[in-house]
């Protein structure tokens, strides 16, 4: 069994408290003023007596985890804490491993089930730069759901990134290993244990799985995407996408306004519903927003920016800040233009706006 120590660890300043402050902490909590979110009123009661002569965080401990209450548990090697254990309010217990700065790079949580016993339900870890100590150093995150039936849920995201990635497993986990029995108090060396499934057990749960990612809209809702992102049309259908955009492109150049709307809102009125399903939808609404632009009907373009956002999928969604941009500079709100491009340079940099959109640029440059 390992050496543990009850001290609280102060993760924001990454040291263990001393065992007055951790007492002292305890105390001001389990006072007699009783908060539903502490637990049972009747155990905040006796937690408040018992602190009254409680004497060694050890003791405390024991007392917390016998009427689960708040408490942590320190896991030692010599002088070092090498990891910490967090009963919450919650019943659960979080297990937050440590490295080399005494910063927090992955921590396992485990829900107190009505069998008595201890499921780990999620994982949580960051993949930070190397060399670098702070806590919002890092270039992903990653968390990891388990259901006692199997079922797993992985989310994937980089830092400052607007959408994130989503599995969900084909095939159930064995999660036998998932289970703890509630110990004997001190034997916590169970819930450290970072190791809980064969080599490649879990990818084979997620075998031919669809990845699914997430992105925000500026209104706050997601628009999701996958390797397989959008019911497929029919080749027929896929054509006449094809030859409407050909023939708005003609029409535009003849100067025939009427004619190019007119056969870019057939071909969006032709697809099947939910149109969100298709990335042809997105491709016909960007389309119609450039031509509102380019013939200067500020007024229309910028009312179907208002609409755009729930139709527009993911793949193509990074170009609405460079459209409301342009359709805002046109209607002489310069403020609002660059406050789009701005939106857009921050998820897809300076040199990608320069090199890859020299017309949008050009537009940028005046303001």
């Amino acid at each position: 069994m390992n050496d543990y120590i009850y001290q609280d660890w102060f993760r924001a300043k990454r040291r263990m408290q001393s065992e007055e402050i951790t007492l002292r902490y305890y105390n001001r909590i389990y006072k007699p003023k009783y908060k539903p979110n502490l637990g049972n009123i009747e155990t905040q009661k006796k937690a408040n007596k018992f602190l009254k002569t409680c004497k060694s965080v050890e003791e405390w401990a024991k007392f917390a985890f016998e009427h689960d209450l708040q408490f942590y548990a320190c896991k030692m090697d010599g002088h070092l804490t090498e990891a910490y254990l967090h009963l919450d309010n919650a019943k659960d217990i979080t297990v937050f491993f440590l490295d080399e700065y005494n910063r927090v790079f992955m921590y396992y949580s485990f829900n107190k089930e009505n069998n008595g016993k201890y499921f780990l339900f999620q994982i949580a870890f960051w993949e930070f730069i190397d060399s670098k100590e702070g806590d919002d150093d890092f270039t992903k995150f990653w968390h990891y759901s388990f259901e006692p039936n199997g079922n797993v849920q992985v989310i994937e995201r980089e830092k400052d990134a607007e959408e994130e990635c989503v599995w969900t497993s084909k095939q159930p986990l064995n999660v036998e290993s998932n289970w703890e029995e509630r110990p004997q108090f001190g034997d916590w060396d169970g819930f450290f244990k970072m190791k809980r499934w064969a080599d490649g057990a879990l990818d084979e749960a997620f075998k031919g799985q669809n990845i699914t990612t997430y992105i925000k809209t500026a209104a706050g809702a997601t628009i999701a995407k996958t390797n397989q992102p959008y019911n497929f049309l029919a080749v027929a259908q896929q054509e006449e996408i094809a030859i409407a955009l050909a023939k708005a492109q003609d029409y535009h150049k003849q100067g025939e306004k009427d004619k190019v709307f007119k056969v870019l809102q057939k071909a969006y009125n032709d697809l099947p519903k939910p149109k969100e399903n298709y990335e042809a939808t997105s491709q016909l609404i960007l389309e119609v927003i450039k031509y509102h632009n380019e013939y200067n009907e500020h007024t229309e373009a910028l009312d179907l920016l208002e609409k755009l956002e729930k139709y527009l999928n993911a793949d193509t969604y990074f170009l609405l800040p460079l459209y409301k941009a342009k359709a805002y500079f046109n209607a002489k709100d310069k403020q609002s233009a660059k406050s789009h491009f701005n939106a857009f340079i921050k998820a897809k940099g300076f040199d990608v706006l320069v090199k890859d959109y020299p017309d949008y640029y050009e537009i940028y440059q005046k303001i």
